[in-house]
């Protein structure tokens, strides 16, 4: 029991709650719940960004909040080797960590929103570590 607790404690303090916190300071994330978490809980390499609702989200929002969330963590010094792209649980995408750490970085620069977006497709690989989007 004291090991379950451990490992909810350490996922909630180091990656939710610093995502839960910046993504609720911005009101145009309401529309969405975006959970992150260890892979298997206990895996602090992976990252995983699991989009569980949406609601009255567009997609700008969620580009907008998964920025935010790289930000906050990148600020703490949270340094992943991957981080997966996740829909109710289900992988999607998955990125490098240093690509994730990047864009944390750019976002707090005050990078263009537009430029992030388009260059995100080039990042993101699929959970069997293909190419997401043709070239």
């Amino acid at each position: 029991m004291i090991i379950v607790l451990t490992v909810a404690t350490a996922n909630y303090m180091f990656v939710e709650r610093p995502v839960t916190q910046a993504l609720r300071a911005d009101a145009r994330n309401s529309g969405y719940s975006l959970h992150a978490y260890y892979s298997h809980f206990v895996d602090r390499r992976i990252l995983i960004l699991d989009l569980t609702d949406v609601t009255t989200a567009a997609p700008v929002d969620l580009f907008r909040g998964l920025f935010q969330a790289a930000n906050v963590l990148q600020a703490r010094g949270s340094q992943f080797e991957r981080v997966v792209l996740a829909r109710s649980g289900t992988h999607v995408y998955v990125m490098q960590g240093n690509d994730f750490r990047s864009m944390g970085v750019a976002f707090a620069a005050g990078q263009n929103l537009v430029y992030l977006i388009r260059t995100l497709p080039e990042k993101l690989r699929t959970p069997e570590g293909g190419d997401a989007f043709a070239r």
